[in-house]
């Protein structure tokens, strides 16, 4: 929350509007540089620090809330939403069938363009323009995220990776479920001690409590 709170102010110390743009104030180079330099190393490492602690979770879940997975996610509502637009005849075929092909995202140069541009899904759209030139498609980028706002992709892409992560959760309960059931059965005859508000109560079998 403090680093965010940086940002915005840096932001704001560092740009001016401009009949509804933005640009940047220049300063000395040697500043400058550093400061994005600065800014790179912490975009970089924000997924390690923030969304998810290693040493708290499973490869799994981990991979699903990763900036490479968050990126693809981004992805897939792009191709998914320039298809549909091909098929109101928007987005031309050919396009969305080489986007369908070549298009690509690295985390790591993504981090690189957010610290210049300082707008993640503008880092995003750069990052998959740049792979689309390489794959000698340039012009074939410019129907990536045609017609919508960040928020469409952002907050629909979260959805997925909701969806992935629920699904390793439902695995996980029908897993305990069934131990709790069968852990159950093997302890219904258990004898232990009721404790209603931290007092001795009643006696009750351990299978009781694990049901």
């Amino acid at each position: 929350m403090r680093r965010a709170k940086q940002y915005r102010k840096l932001a704001q110390r560092e740009m001016r509007g401009a009949g509804g743009g933005l640009r940047y104030i220049e300063k000395a180079d040697g500043e400058r540089d550093a400061r994005l330099g600065s800014r790179a190393a912490a975009v970089r490492s924000f997924n390690e620090e923030i969304p998810m602690i290693a040493r708290y979770t499973r490869p799994a879940m981990g991979a699903i809330w990763s900036d490479d997975n968050k990126y693809r996610c981004w992805l897939a509502v792009e191709l998914a939403a320039s298809e549909v637009l091909s098929e109101f005849g928007v987005v031309p075929a050919d396009a969305v069938a080489n986007l369908r092909a070549h298009a690509d995202v690295d985390a790591e140069r993504i981090a690189e363009i957010e610290a210049e541009v300082r707008h993640d899904v503008i880092a995003f759209t750069t990052c998959v323009a740049e792979k689309m030139a390489e794959a000698g498609h340039a012009t074939d980028s410019r129907w990536l995220h045609y017609g919508l706002t960040s928020n469409d992709v952002v907050d629909t892409a979260q959805s997925l990776q909701l969806k992935q992560a629920s699904s390793i959760i439902r695995e996980d309960l029908k897993a305990l479920i069934e131990v709790l059931r069968r852990r159950a059965f093997e302890f219904e005859n258990t004898i232990q001690i009721g404790r209603p508000h931290g007092v001795h109560a009643e006696p009750i079998t351990f299978g009781l409590k694990l049901a």
